[in-house]
C-alpha cells in the first residue's frame, strides 16, 4: 500500500516537473497551491576514473547532472 501511494506520488512529480520544463515555468500559482521548480546541478566521484588513475593520492572526477 505505501509503495503504491509512493509510486504514485513520484508519478505526479514526474508529471508537474514535465508540465514546467516544457513550458519554461519556474513558477506556477493555482487557486490552492504555489509550486516552484528550479532544475539543480549534482557533483559525484567517478569511481572508475579514480580505480584507473593510480598514479595520484586521490583524484577526483566529477560529473555534471541535472535532476529532472
Amino acid at each position: 500500500m505505501k509503495e503504491e501511494i509512493d509510486n504514485e506520488l513520484k508519478a505526479v512529480e514526474h508529471s508537474i516537473i514535465g508540465y514546467m520544463t516544457e513550458n519554461w515555468l519556474d513558477m506556477e500559482i493555482t487557486d490552492t497551491a504555489k509550486i516552484t521548480y528550479r532544475p539543480q546541478n549534482r557533483t559525484s566521484l567517478d569511481r572508475e576514473d579514480c580505480a584507473e588513475d593510480r598514479e595520484f593520492d586521490v583524484f577526483i572526477s566529477e560529473q555534471y547532472k541535472t535532476a529532472s
